[in-house]
């Protein structure tokens, strides 16, 4: 690797096969160096060696560089700048980032809720739990700044309870270089009895700790407050338990049957979603809410 001014000194004929061999080196190497060319012209391309692991081919386009060429001669890899490195998905605990790594972008969601239990109503009455929230979703990206550690932490989802409101789920998340930002944990559902109808309860505060695109998972949407109602028909009891929020939450239950009857909250089947309500119909037994699943980190690392 060399670089040179193409000079051309008067002299020798041994002189000017020695220009002409540096001439040649520079121009084989690509004007490869720990520094720009001082002779370097616009639009000239040239090879910074600073790092031995970790080559750039670099554009001077008279006021500044730019990097078109990320090359690692240890391993073979090569990559264009903020090109995708790699994916990882289910990971905790003390994460190394790819070595070529500039930034990171980490999904997060929280643990899901659980689904609310229901209480043994009065007889040709109903008791309706609601659903368990999702949990909050979160996406940051990060420059990592040359430093290529992150811990994670990923939320638990909440505990059912028979009979009664369904446990929290965990809170998910990342710290790296000092910073770190947290996915919130979805609210468990509450507990239904005797015809008493529930709103379902409303999502976690959006966190001010500096991540982008923060939302709560309704509907569609990846979380959210689940919802239900319960109510006496007539004569006859009737019920509808609450669906957990999520993509994947468990789903609502519902009976108009006056006799005793009484079923568990629908579990959730997708990261970070809550547990569905149970149901109970006339002097039926105590049940609980449904199983909801633990939160999830996904890592984007780009070049």
């Amino acid at each position: 690797m060399a670089q040179y001014d193409f000079t051309m000194t008067s002299g020798t004929g041994l002189q000017l096969l020695t220009n002409i061999a540096s001439m040649q080196e520079a121009l084989r190497t690509n004007h490869a160096g720990a520094s720009r060319p001082s002779y370097v012209d616009a639009n000239q391309l040239w090879v910074d060696t600073t790092t031995a692991t970790l080559l750039l081919l670099k554009l001077w386009d008279g006021t500044q560089d730019h990097v078109l060429w990320k090359y690692n001669p240890s391993t073979g890899e090569g990559f264009a700048p903020g090109a995708l490195i790699r994916e990882v998905v289910g990971v905790t605990g003390s994460h190394s980032h790819h070595a070529m790594a500039a930034t990171a972008e980490f999904e997060m969601l929280g643990g899901g809720g659980a689904g609310g239990g229901a209480t043994t109503p009065t007889a040709n009455d109903a008791a309706a739990g609601t659903g368990g929230n999702g949990g909050e979703f979160v996406r940051w990206r990060r420059p990592l700044g040359g430093v290529l550690t992150s811990t994670l932490a990923v939320g638990a989802a909440g505990a059912p309870a028979t009979g009664a409101a369904g446990g929290a789920g965990g809170n998910t998340s990342v710290t790296h270089d000092g910073v770190t930002v947290t996915a919130k944990g979805g609210e468990g559902g509450l507990v239904g009895f005797n015809s008493v109808i529930h709103q379902g309860r409303a999502g976690p505060a959006t966190s001010t700790s500096g991540q982008v695109d923060t939302e709560f998972r309704t509907g569609t949407l990846p979380g959210g407050p689940g919802w239900n109602f319960g109510k006496t028909i007539q004569s006859a009891a009737g019920a509808f338990s609450g669906a957990g929020g999520g993509e994947g939450g468990g789903q609502g239950r519902s009976t108009v049957t006056a006799s005793a009857d009484a079923t568990a909250g629908r579990s959730a089947v997708g990261p970070g979603c809550g547990g569905g309500g149970a149901v109970i119909v006339s002097t039926a037994t105590t049940r609980a809410g449904g199983v909801p699943t633990a939160g999830r980190i996904i890592i984007r690392e780009y070049a």
